[in-house]
């Protein structure tokens, strides 16, 4: 009888610690940081829905870590810190600073595609509050959408 008792103690002591665990990990992941991500940019050949397209699913990728800021509300923070800043003194980390500050965000992401023939590159960065900078990559020849795509992905995964 001690021994089953035994058994069952240790069989609820487990549960519990499981439960807890799991209650904790849930929680920190939904804790998720903010972030805005500034216009794409792109140069070389891109049609308008192959870029929006690829847009989308940075969007989507990055909202898997971070809440993002509108696309509109980040066009008003830049015209914000366009207003604020003179022209000589709007530097690309003072503006993306103040803009984050607008923004209330910790990160700020760029990313741009480059294309000169067949050849694209995909490159991905990210910008702290102090300014430091993580860039990834990924290149690519005679990739469709779907292959660019999952580059993207892998770009957002590669930041982490």
């Amino acid at each position: 009888m001690k021994k089953l008792l035994q058994i069952y103690f240790v069989k609820v002591i487990t549960i519990t610690i499981l439960f807890f665990v799991q209650i904790l990990g849930t929680s920190y992941s939904q804790e998720k940081g903010m972030a805005a991500l500034t216009p794409m940019g792109s140069l070389g050949k891109f049609s308008e829905m192959e870029k929006q397209i690829i847009f989308n699913s940075l969007q989507e990728s990055l909202s898997t870590h971070y809440v993002l800021a509108s696309q509109k509300a980040f066009e008003a923070a830049m015209t914000q810190a366009f207003e604020e800043l003179d022209f000589d003194e709007c530097t690309e980390d003072q503006c993306f600073a103040l803009i984050q500050q607008i923004l209330q965000v910790d990160n700020l992401f760029l990313f741009n595609m480059t294309r000169e023939g067949n050849f694209t590159q995909l490159s991905l960065t990210r910008v702290d509050l102090d300014s430091q900078r993580l860039v990834r990559t990924a290149i690519c020849e005679d990739c469709n959408i779907k292959q660019l795509n999952n580059y993207v992905d892998g770009l957002v995964q590669k930041i982490f």
